[in-house]
């Protein structure tokens, strides 16, 4: 029974798609009988991760569904200090760093390749990403997905939004240069 558990160092859960982010909005009492458009904006702020639509539900027990809308802060603060991203993201070397910065700009999940496309340059095009992906995986901060018969990652939408104030971003670039490369 506790075996398992005790083999299990860390088990990174993806984002899920809107519409079963909104099967679970259906199943919380506080946000059950809120309107789609209305779930889909909740969507649209906090991401689909489950731990976060579980705390969302959480503080609309005791606040409006719009005031929390409008205000954030505390569930985001309650998101770094349960998932430490901030701290782990301090941790990181530059090449893991760099590799999260550049996955950031996906708001889906996207192919091993993809990644290691963005991190190539005119010396070498598609450079190996294994360690620095493993430690990103490894820390939650990147969450792998099993799809059909391809492996995916993806960055959570807070986790995107977090790496996104670095500064010295330049997001555009990297938009238009994932644009480029992925067909």
């Amino acid at each position: 029974q506790g075996r398992l558990l005790g083999v299990i160092e860390h088990l990174s859960v993806p984002e899920m798609p809107l519409y079963q982010a909104v099967w679970l909005m259906n199943n919380h009492d506080h946000l059950a009988s809120l309107d789609f458009e209305k779930k889909k904006q909740i969507y649209k702020s906090i991401g689909g991760h489950p731990w976060t639509i579980g705390m969302f539900a959480k503080h609309a027990s005791t606040a409006t569904v719009d005031g929390l809308l409008l205000e954030l802060g505390p569930l985001e603060q309650e998101l770094r200090d349960f998932t430490l991203f901030d701290k782990s993201y301090s941790e990181l070397d530059e090449a893991s760093k760099k590799l999260l910065q550049r996955a950031s700009i996906f708001e889906e999940a996207v192919p091993f390749e993809a990644l290691r496309d963005m991190m190539g340059d005119e010396k070498e095009p598609s450079p190996s990403v294994d360690k620095p992906l493993n430690l990103l995986l490894r820390w939650g901060l990147v969450a792998r997905q099993e799809e059909r018969d391809e492996t995916m990652y993806s960055v959570h939408t807070k986790v995107r939004y977090f790496v996104g104030q670095e500064n010295g971003l330049d997001r555009r670039k990297l938009q238009v240069r994932a644009a480029q490369k992925i067909p």
